[in-house]
């Protein structure tokens, strides 16, 4: 099972995304410049609870890329 967060913050648009197995499972995006850190948390809360993940299912998957 390949689970991933991408998230978007180079550009005026603000995302994101997760994805399973190449499969896009939920979305969160805003193109507004200058607000990447007022919505950020909320949008990577927004994705975990849609696909019923916890916040210790994202640090686990973050520690396998450092």
């Amino acid at each position: 099972m390949a689970l991933i967060i991408n998230i978007e913050t180079a550009t005026q648009m603000c995302s994101v995304a997760l994805a399973k197995d190449g499969k896009l499972l939920t979305l969160r995006e805003l193109h507004e410049k200058n607000v990447h850190a007022e919505v950020l948390s909320t949008f990577a809360q927004e994705v975990l609870q849609e696909a019923n993940l916890s916040w210790s299912a994202f640090w686990q998957l973050l520690r396998k890329l450092l």
